[in-house]
């Protein structure tokens, strides 16, 4: 036995060294920007050690534990079982001896020895006997009480591995132990292995318990490394828990002090869940995090790529060119774009990328361009006056997306060049990965998930690539495949997904959808409606301007009457007006009352305190052409007859206007969407109403 832990003990401390070597090889990689530093290092420092401690425990240890098994107690069997996973030895029949060993002593042993057992049988990978098991786990519920922070981490960490999910009766008291647990003290790596376990087991914690963990690790996260904060907030991903603002801001400072000591495989994940918590880091911590990751491009493997490149793109950052070549060059030496995850996120990237440089060249920020077009997709992908720009980076050639015969030439970029002509290389680069994304796609269409096949679409309609005939039928294949009801999880797709679809249908396909296509579209769409959000209703009603096509009226009532259910914000108040600006332009068939409901929300809406109908009329006039007008005079009259409400006029004497704008029109014009009214739509003069109807209708406004 301490044969046998000394060897343990041993390769721990070999690993620990290697890693803190590795550590300052990396520092010393970025002040110094060696690219091939680390490699070296890492070659001459070797494994003998590791080779050693693998031959002495196969020639000299594990003979003996043959002859001697037999007297062996409980302590010494789970010691030495837990040394081989250590070590990483995996030797069936030796395994097997154990297990069989360990099968009469399972109910002497205490919390420590039970979680070191089961943590040894994952990792080396051996599901033990059933039998062995339950009573494993038997006797784990009689100690229950007695374990601390570690035996608790260490046990579901086992079983996490093990991939066995306990009974709820097991479940319910390892719960409360840890709830128990986090009331006193909890270490920071107990912690993060808790919740992470629970998270990859699918265990439906209950709230207080979230609550309790939460409130347990925000003062620990400035003492976290960075591997344990990414366990930590993938845990609470998988519970799918959403921290408050506080803990955000928590986290976010205490990533900002651990980025720059961060490996290449742990950096990539620390932003990722700002993204998904949609956080504004503070001013400094994007440029912080860039610094920090340049240095580690080249060390990243192709899923630290694709995960760092998506998150940035989704926080709006835009790198700076020479980082942007280094990025590049690490995605195509990995073959980022070979596979569907990478292909889709690089696609999206590309295109953000290209949209926050147009941007910059006009002077406008992020929050400027947020402000502008609150949708769900960018403002400047789906002005119609730019759905058809071929807009390139750096005016590449657009022969390069459009390409799909042979493979990309391999180009080497050396140090000198990338230095020297950054924009060039920059230019170069996109190109070959573009045409590797459509080759990968064209290949492996089939095998992309909904969320690749929207991410891989959204990429194309920011890139504004015009896709070839044989692309545009590759993706019409794939996507009208996802539009079925299918019974895989994968396949099936968000509404955020279809809208993307239908934009890189419109935006980025030559030919336009057939009827059987949209059809399918309107069914799927509509099956996702009671998800649907503010945010998604007005993209798809920007995506279905742009393709100019009329949806059925079954169809915009429902999505008229979801925004109006959905609909409690401010933002959403204009994502709502656009909804009605694009129905009004294309001329869609609304019914009267629907119209009426929307617009006296509206309006209400407005009228709270700290609201302010000028933002609204920013939001309708984002094609710079109507400044002051919450809707165009010249846009309403085929709908609802609505007059323009101006953006100075007051709150009170605006509803007024439109009451009598619409008692004056009636039911008649409202509608005759089908047959679009003159643009003044109606005067008060026609409308033949009394003073008494009209004031009836105002108290019901």
């Amino acid at each position: 036995t301490s044969c046998f832990t000394t060897a343990a003990r041993l390769a721990t401390e070999l690993q620990q060294q290697q890693q803190q070597q590795r550590r300052q090889l990396a520092v010393e990689h970025r002040q110094q920007q060696r690219l091939d530093a680390g490699q070296a290092a890492n070659q001459s420092t070797g494994f003998s050690g590791q080779t050693d401690l693998q031959l002495i425990v196969q020639q000299q240890l594990l003979p003996l534990l043959s002859n001697w098994l037999g007297q062996f107690d409980s302590t010494g069997l789970v010691l030495v079982t837990y040394s081989l996973a250590v070590l990483g030895h995996r030797n069936e029949a030796v395994l097997a001896d154990l297990e069989q060993a360990v099968m009469p002593l399972a109910a002497s042993l205490n919390p420590h020895l039970l979680s070191q057992l089961l943590w040894s049988f994952g990792t080396l990978r051996i599901k033990p006997q059933q039998l062995l098991l339950q009573r494993l786990l038997r006797q784990a519920l009689r100690v229950m009480h007695e374990a601390n922070e570690q035996d608790c981490a260490q046990l579901l960490h086992g079983l996490t591995k093990l991939g066995y999910m306990p009974p709820k009766q097991w479940m319910y008291s390892y719960l409360c132990q840890v709830s128990q647990l986090l009331e006193t003290t909890m270490s920071p790596r107990a912690l993060c292995t808790i919740v992470h376990s629970l998270g990859r087991l699918g265990v439906r914690a209950p709230l207080p318990l979230v609550d309790s963990i939460l409130a347990a690790s925000q003062p620990m996260l400035l003492y976290m490394p960075p591997a344990g904060l990414n366990m930590l907030c993938q845990g609470l991903r998988l519970l799918k828990c959403n921290p408050s603002l506080c803990w955000q801001h928590a986290y976010a400072k205490a990533v900002q002090g651990v980025m720059m000591d961060s490996e290449a495989r742990n950096l990539p994940l620390l932003a990722a869940p700002l993204l998904r918590w949609r956080f504004m880091p503070p001013a400094g911590w994007c440029e912080q995090y860039l610094a920090a990751s340049e240095g580690l491009l080249l060390e990243m493997q192709a899923q630290g790529l694709a995960v760092l490149g998506h998150t940035l793109a989704g926080l709006q950052v835009r790198p700076t060119e020479p980082w942007l070549v280094k990025f590049l060059t690490a995605a195509q030496h990995r073959q980022l774009a070979s596979s569907p995850a990478g292909c889709s996120y690089l696609m999206h990237l590309l295109g953000t990328w290209q949209v926050l440089r147009e941007r910059c060249s006009r002077g406008i920020t992020p929050a400027m361009a947020s402000a502008a077009a609150p949708t769900a997709a960018t403002a400047d992908t789906l002005r119609p006056n730019a759905m058809r720009a071929e807009t390139r980076w750096h005016g590449a050639a657009p022969a390069a997306a459009n390409s799909t015969t042979g493979p990309p030439a391999v180009h080497s970029v050396n140090r000198r060049q990338l230095e020297q002509q950054p924009c060039d290389v920059l230019t170069e680069l996109v190109g070959i990965l573009a045409v590797a994304c459509m080759q990968c796609f064209l290949r492996r269409g089939e095998q992309f998930t909904a969320e690749q096949l929207g991410v891989f679409c959204k990429g194309l309609a920011l890139s504004r690539y015009m896709l070839t005939s044989k692309l545009t039928s590759k993706l019409h294949q794939v996507a009208g495949a996802l539009l079925q009801a299918h019974p895989m999880p994968s396949k099936r797709p968000t509404a955020s997904t279809l809208a993307n679809i239908l934009l890189a249908v419109t935006i980025s396909c030559r030919q336009p959808p057939n009827s059987r296509f949209m059809d399918a579209f309107w069914l799927a769409y509509s099956r996702l409606m009671p998800t649907v959000s503010a945010a998604q209703a007005a993209a798809l009603a920007q995506a279905i301007y742009g393709l100019q096509v009329q949806p059925p009226a079954w169809f915009v009532q429902q999505m008229l009457e979801r925004v109006a259910m959905v609909a409690d914000t401010e933002t959403d108040v204009q994502r709502l007006a656009l909804l009605l600006s694009v129905a009004a332009e294309r001329g869609w068939q609304v019914r009267a009352d629907s119209v009426q409901v929307l617009v006296a929300q509206m309006l209400y809406m407005i009228q709270r305190p700290g609201s302010s109908s000028s933002h609204v009329s920013k939001q309708i006039g984002h094609t710079a052409t109507v400044k002051e007008a919450v809707w165009p005079t010249s846009k309403v009259g085929s709908v609802c007859g609505i007059s323009c409400l101006t953006a100075s006029t007051s709150i009170s004497s605006a509803i007024l206007q439109w009451q009598q704008h619409a008692i004056a029109a009636g039911v008649q014009v409202l509608c005759a969407a089908a047959t679009p009214r003159s643009s003044l739509g109606c005067s008060a003069s026609n409308s033949g109403t009394t003073d008494g109807l009209r004031q009836q209708q105002q108290q019901q406004l």
